[in-house]
């Protein structure tokens, strides 16, 4: 499993335990890392590639979430704006215009979030494709490719996003189980020291 699948994965979960600030700050924290790993030089798709990331982690929070500050202007912004202007930016580019089924995938959040209807594996697909449609902007403005890449990857997104959503699923169950049992725990000491 490569870097960007395991990040995926993990980032927009972290979105239900943590604030904005806190989101961004891991996300800095881990491309540091990266940097320091990479002996100080870093690609620029490394720093992009925590957008997306950072984009699904705050959609999967503002989705999830009904009770946070400016939860539906965000949750519109995120799940239908963000999606909406990216199959614009998709369907104005020279390769993109040609390859306009691709962008498709990006009505995905927008439907969900007129559904309304409230799930985690609901979320976690929202979320996944607004992190998909950033980042594919990002790869078709700042690299060559031809609009034949753009439509062979099409089944290709659809496996890897279908991981995504079940990896997203279990590790935020695992992580909201985990939460549970260590204040629990966290109970029961306070009341065994009492």
């Amino acid at each position: 499993m490569n870097l960007m699948i395991l990040v995926s994965i993990l980032f927009p979960a972290l979105g239900a335990f943590f604030n904005i600030k806190r989101l961004i700050t891991i996300k800095l924290a881990l491309i540091l890392c990266l940097f320091l790993a990479k002996g100080g030089q870093i690609p620029l798709y490394f720093i992009t590639f925590g957008i997306p990331s950072l984009l699904a982690a705050i959609t999967f929070r503002y989705s999830i979430f009904t009770n946070l500050k400016y939860q539906k202007t965000i949750d519109f912004s995120l799940r239908v704006a963000l999606p909406l202007v990216a199959i614009i930016l998709f369907a104005i580019h020279p390769v993109g215009q040609n390859a306009i089924p691709y962008s498709f995938y990006w009505f995905i959040p927008i439907v969900l979030y007129f559904v309304g209807k409230k799930s985690t594996l609901l979320t976690s697909l929202s979320s996944t494709f607004v992190a998909h449609a950033a980042g594919s902007i990002f790869w078709l403005y700042s690299l060559p490719t031809i609009s034949a890449y753009w439509l062979h990857l099409i089944p290709v997104v659809a496996l890897e996003r279908a991981l995504i959503v079940l990896g997203l699923v279990i590790t935020y169950n695992s992580l909201v189980a985990l939460k549970r049992k260590l204040l629990k725990n966290q109970i029961a000491f306070v009341n065994f020291m009492r």
